[in-house]
């Protein structure tokens, strides 16, 4: 095998083949869970519409989207819009780390050859915060600190807690103070930060409304790099709809000519700071006169003079 390695994901080592990445190094990066296999998830229906696609696109033509590699580094090898797949397909915040892969390899100055993952990982302070509460269930005799780590491991799918992305530290928090009775050593448990009492329910709604979200707005980012556009100079739109599958959050990248400020902004903006050409303004100005015409019309009469 002479391909080098591609990327690295914490301490896995995902290798390529041909232009190619293996799936199976992918799993053992996601945690390695037999019901996220890169056979089951290559069976999927979604799966097979998603190769043939990528099968007809222009820059297709000469290679196989997936294949399947024999031999001591053998496993399944695919392309990269089957890897970001594959990423969602096992878990939103999977999919973030891999999107991000792809972000930083199409950053100026990033290397060829490898990509290294960014995971915005834990400050020193918040792992010391971590490390602390985890004593404290110890020392509360509900745990000890091989057992807590092993199932922190295995909830947040990372080989070591300084691997924990920095976004997840709250999440990470509460699952630990939540093993501790109330009330337990709350010069540990209390958070610095926090200056209000939050209900739990509202701390873990915020938390799943933030995974919800991050995916959209690495989507768009990505989308914005890999087509070349100038994203760094780039404004996105979050937004949340309300259909029959719940809260659905949206990102769109906000048009170049479009304006978003407070309505008690807009006036001193159009006199000192837009770029407007006289039409726009003579426009604006008949369309304000005819809404004011409008509405005094709609006034009732003053009373007799």
């Amino acid at each position: 095998m002479s391909d080098s390695i591609a990327l690295i994901i914490g301490s896995t080592s995902v290798r390529q083949v041909g232009g190619l990445f293996s799936l199976n190094d992918l799993h053992r990066a996601a945690g390695g869970e037999e019901r996220h296999q890169p056979s089951f998830f290559m069976r999927r229906e979604e799966t097979q519409a998603l190769v043939d696609e990528i099968s007809k696109s222009a820059d297709s033509q000469n290679y196989a989207p997936a294949r399947a590699v024999r031999g001591k580094f053998g496993g399944t090898y695919a392309c990269r819009e089957l890897v970001i797949a594959y990423a969602a397909w096992i878990s939103a915040a999977f999919h973030l780390q891999v999107i991000r892969v792809f972000l930083a390899q199409a950053a100026p100055g990033a290397r060829s050859g490898q990509m290294d993952l960014d995971y915005d990982r834990i400050s020193p302070a918040q792992a010391q915060d971590l490390r602390e509460i985890v004593q404290a269930i110890v020392d509360a005799g509900i745990q000890k600190h091989a057992e807590t780590w092993a199932r922190f491991q295995k909830k947040f799918r990372v080989n070591s807690y300084l691997e924990l992305p920095a976004a997840r530290h709250m999440e990470a928090r509460q699952y630990l103070i939540a093993k501790l009775p109330r009330g337990y050593a709350p010069n540990i448990v209390e958070d610095p930060a926090q200056s209000a009492d939050w209900p739990p329910e509202r701390v873990n709604s915020a938390l799943s409304l933030v995974a919800e979200v991050m995916p959209h707005v690495s989507r768009a980012i990505f989308d914005a790099v890999m087509t070349g556009q100038n994203w760094q100079a780039d404004r996105f739109m979050l937004s949340f709809d309300v259909n029959t599958r719940g809260l659905v959050a949206q990102a769109k990248k906000i048009d170049g000519n479009a304006y978003v400020m407070p309505m008690d902004r807009f006036y001193d903006a159009i006199e000192t700071s837009m770029s407007v050409e006289p039409s726009v303004l003579a426009r604006l100005a008949a369309t304000c006169a005819n809404r004011l015409g409008s509405m005094a019309g709609r006034l009732p009469a003053a009373s007799g003079a």
